[in-house]
């Protein structure tokens, strides 16, 4: 070999290296010795071609160069490391860690310009279950459930897959530049000032051919850069490799948390090569980005990769579980957004979860799901959210009257059913349901059937509530008897006027829940609405109204349904007023069965 260094021959010296190890079984510190003084005379070759190089404009012949030398650097470099670290020769085996850790910058470089690389095999391991990228049709023939373990998050992000280079040339070239700074220099440490600062200009240079486009490699290369002896030759020096190291970070790890799956063990090594005060600077900016983004991968991503940095750095528990906390609403934002229901973060706070019921019931968002979310809630009181939920679906039923709706009808009075499963049979529960039936449809026997059994429910499981026992008694027996009978005649005015005035807006403004105050008496309600308006009037003023009220929109159900509500009037005014011209419009001893 030594002949081949004297003859000027690098492409030579590495294959007479390769053909030794080859045909040597034994480690010998000579062997290890010799095989590091050609090494290093290759590296320093580099910086000579690409003088020649740039003299003669030619970039073709330093490329295939380059793809030479790597790969018979890779060739020999493993089994060199493996005897050094067998004959205990850690100096040794230092000297081929830093040289391979140059061939592998290099070999990411080679395989991103623009040109014929295939010879060069990847220098990062892959694990067996990551699988490069597929074909759609190849897709599409996957029948199980792909898991997203973390073998799979494992090399997601590769340099390749920044891209290639504006000026591939141009890089190779100040890669190359930089190959001497990696060994011992060929002269005395007199020098040594003059000609580290020289390798530190490449080394700026090549920062600079990488910066923004991409991203991982100039992380790489800076953080590789900031071991070499140019760059802790003195003060001066040592800080310049990691200039803005934590902005370049942040770009990697927008990069990353971008993906669908993404490498969080990358975000977290390159979060952790850090200082402790500029790791948390960066956390902070990417969850800027983050909430700018507004995208609720991106945000998960971030979190999983901060909560992992944060328990392994940080003693600090109120910040960890401030981003658990996070972590748990930004995973149900998601999880909503699935079902339909797009919430920002801060609408899933604990204290506006009570007053999100009627959007949730707007959606018909499954009950069990809301069970589970106030279950994992803390502080939040799940049978009062889901008595609320429930009250709210069956309010909603009712707007879904017609034979369009059939199905979303259906479905929300099944997911109403199913959150009345979950209240408590107390006092409290009783009331508020017995107060929420004003609200309903009269004609939706459907949402009224639920609470006047769940009423019924609470009542024979032994709550005593002597005042209104007797009306909810009543109150079930009348339900039964309507929901039995048959409108026999067609639909009378009086029935129509009353109607209009029981649909007063108010009455669906708010949610009872919410009202501060004690519960208002169902009687005294009742008689404020039917007092409103008080029709008189002549002949011609009362056959004007008849047109009006003739026009008059009431639910399909009303055609075969009589009105609940109105045989549930108490006061002798309303009852005079509305009730005993109904009843005698509509019922007598024959129709009644």
């Amino acid at each position: 070999m030594r002949a081949q260094i004297r003859r000027n021959l690098p492409e030579a010296v590495l294959e007479s290296l390769i053909y030794l190890l080859d045909n040597y079984h034994t480690s010998e510190k000579s062997i290890i010795e010799n095989a590091l003084e050609a090494c290093t005379y290759v590296c320093w070759k580099f910086a000579d071609l690409v003088r020649n190089d740039s003299k003669n404009a030619n970039g073709d012949e330093l490329i295939d160069y380059s793809i030479n030398i790597i790969s018979s650097f890779k060739e020999v470099l493993p089994k060199l490391i493996d005897w050094s670290v067998q004959l205990e020769e850690i100096t040794l085996a230092q000297s081929f860690f830093t040289i391979i850790r140059y061939v592998n910058l290099f070999s990411f470089i080679l395989n991103q310009i623009n040109k014929e690389t295939d010879t060069i095999p990847n220098v990062s391991f892959r694990p067996s279950s990551v699988e490069p990228n597929k074909s759609l049709v190849e897709k599409l023939q996957r029948t199980s459930i792909q898991m997203y373990t973390l073998d799979h998050r494992m090399g997601v992000l590769f340099p390749q897959n920044e891209g290639v280079f504006a000026d591939s040339l141009a890089v190779v070239r100040a890669i190359s530049a930089v190959g001497p700074s990696v060994v011992e220099p060929p002269f005395d440490s007199v020098q040594n000032d003059d000609y580290a600062k020289e390798e530190c200009k490449s080394w700026e240079k090549l920062f600079s051919l990488l910066s923004n486009s991409h991203v991982l490699l100039e992380v790489y290369a800076r953080q590789f850069a900031n071991t070499l002896p140019c760059f802790n030759s003195n003060k001066q020096l040592h800080t310049i490799a990691l200039t803005d190291i934590d902005r370049r970070i942040f770009n990697a790890c927008k990069k990353i948390f971008s993906f669908p799956v993404a490498d969080l063990h990358l975000a977290a090594h390159l979060l952790f090569s850090l200082s402790k005060t500029n790791m948390f600077k960066t956390l902070k900016d990417l969850r800027t980005w983050a909430l700018t983004k507004k995208n609720v991968r991106y945000t998960l991503n971030l979190i999983r990769a901060s909560l992992f940095v944060l328990i392994y750095t940080s003693q600090e528990l109120t910040t960890i579980k401030q981003v658990a906390s996070w972590f748990d609403s930004t995973l149900w934002q998601k999880r909503l957004f699935k079902q339909g229901v797009n919430l920002g973060n801060t609408q899933l706070k604990r204290e506006t979860v009570f007053d999100l019921c009627a959007e949730f019931a707007k959606l018909i968002l499954p009950s069990s799901i809301l069970k589970e979310y106030c279950d994992e809630t803390n502080g939040v009181d799940t049978a009062s959210i889901l008595l609320n939920y429930g009250i709210e679906l069956c309010k909603f039923s009712s707007c879904l009257s017609g034979p369009s709706n059939t199905e979303r009808f259906a479905l929300c009075i099944e997911t109403a059913k199913q959150s009345f499963e979950y209240v408590r049979a107390e006092e409290k529960s009783l009331l508020i349901i017995n107060q929420t039936i004003r609200d309903i449809c009269p004609y939706n026997y459907e949402a009224l059937e639920i609470l006047v059994n769940k009423m019924k429910e609470i009542l024979e499981s032994g709550v005593r509530l002597d005042e209104i026992a007797d009306r909810i008694n009543d109150a079930y027996v009348l339900f039964k008897f309507l929901k039995t009978y048959t409108r026999q005649g067609s639909i009378a005015p009086i029935e129509i006027r009353w109607y209009r005035h029981f649909v007063n807006p108010k009455y669906f403004d708010t949610s009872l829940l919410t009202k501060s105050g004690p519960i208002e008496a169902f009687d005294d309600t009742c008689g404020s609405v039917l007092n409103q308006t008080t029709i008189s009037g002549g002949q011609e003023n009362q056959q004007k109204e008849m047109s009006l009220l003739t026009e008059a929109s009431l639910p399909p159900s009303s055609q075969k349904r009589l009105p609940y509500h109105i045989f549930t009037l108490e006061e002798k005014e309303p009852i005079e007023r509305w009730q005993m011209p109904f009843i005698y419009s509509e019922v007598s001893i024959q129709n009644v069965q």
